[in-house]
């Protein structure tokens, strides 16, 4: 008698016509065969945050019938990136249940980006059958640039701002980033930043935090520095903080303007994707005295874009970089913009309102 596709138990009648002890019912147990098919069941191309853990790995064992393979040895193993078993471990050894199923947990590589490949073998000595299947997990990368703390501060010329200047790198799950090198640069004003030159590039910490501090220059008004962080959303920042106090320089040196102005942008038009990858236009304007400033950027439709000052600033000459980018740190689209300024003097009380156009090209 040959058994059929099915494992479990059988009950066979045998009836011979007029004969004692007839019919008899003989029994008998299928079992699964050899391995023909390893599954995945669930748990390949997961994206999850560096060195999280990611949903189990499952597998079945078939034989040719799709019946399940009980008791069979099941082997996982990393092959390739920084994944890890429990307790750190690179494969883990374990053997298939009743329905025979195989399953592991481990945690993505520890570095955003990285790539984890895990091979699953099931091997049968008696049958001589050899099966395998890979497993694929991403640890996600970086993906935004985000303004923590720093923005907006004032202090005297020549002196540390008070607070140091923050931002964080998250993944796509806004999870914090390691490791993630940050450019700090000044861009405007002067002064020194927390390595005593005017570039610094911090790596991000297990928070996904990036510091420095920032020593104004001697010139009094705005000063900036441009945060970057290659590829990522949000890049770059721009932060600002005013700088109080004459210099002698500007005593000396520097002529007070004589009235209120708003100069053109330069360069206009400008392109954020410039030969240098990092193209910005410099808005300058002008203060005989001291005065409340507020200036902000507008599209054709009068929709507000972005606020790029609202300071109380000093006399002299002043400006301010954009970089193309709402106040979301989302790239504009190409077109024409317009920028107003609006003052009102200190001693005065004189009111200063103008508007000039500038073309943002792609």
């Amino acid at each position: 008698m040959r058994l059929g596709a099915t494992t479990g138990e059988i009950e066979i009648e045998i009836t011979a016509t007029g004969l004692s002890n007839s019919p008899l019912l003989c029994r008998a147990t299928a079992t699964f065969g050899a391995p023909a098919d390893l599954l995945q069941l669930s748990g390949n191309l997961q994206l999850v945050s560096a060195g999280r853990q990611v949903a189990p790995l499952v597998v079945r064992v078939t034989d040719a019938y799709g019946n399940s393979v009980v008791a069979l040895p099941a082997l996982f193993a990393i092959i390739g990136g920084g994944g890890r078993f429990l307790e750190g471990a690179v494969s883990y050894s374990t053997q298939t249940a009743l329905n025979g199923t195989a399953s592991a947990e481990l945690f993505a590589g520890a570095d955003a980006g990285d790539t984890t490949t895990i091979a699953v073998t099931v091997s049968d000595s008696l049958s001589g059958a050899h099966l395998q299947t890979h497993f694929v997990i991403f640890s996600a990368a970086a993906d935004s640039l985000l303004a923590v703390s720093g923005d907006g501060q004032t202090a005297p010329i020549g002196t540390q701002l008070g607070a140091p200047l923050v931002v964080r790198v998250v993944d796509v799950f806004d999870v914090p980033v390691k490791n993630f090198l940050v450019n700090f640069k000044i861009v405007a004003g002067g002064g020194v930043l927390g390595n005593d030159s005017l570039h610094a590039t911090v790596a991000t910490d297990s928070s996904g935090i990036a510091a420095t501090t920032w020593k104004l220059g001697l010139i009094p008004g705005m000063n900036q520095v441009a945060v970057e962080a290659s590829g990522l959303k949000g890049s770059p920042i721009t932060f600002n903080a005013i700088g109080e106090g004459v210099s002698s320089v500007a005593e000396h040196a520097i002529a007070l303007p004589k009235e209120f102005a708003l100069l053109q942008n330069s360069p206009n038009p400008f392109s954020v994707n410039g030969l240098s990858g990092n193209a910005t236009t410099a808005i300058h304007f002008a203060l005989p005295e001291p005065a409340e400033v507020r200036l902000v950027l507008f599209d054709v439709n009068g929709r507000v874009v972005r606020s790029l000052m609202n300071a109380a600033l000093h006399a002299g000459s002043h400006h301010v970089r954009w970089h193309g980018r709402d106040a979301n740190g989302r790239a504009l689209q190409s077109g024409v913009y317009f920028y107003r300024m609006q003052a009102v003097g200190k001693f005065s009380n004189t009111s200063f309102v103008a508007t000039r156009k500038l073309v943002l090209a792609k």
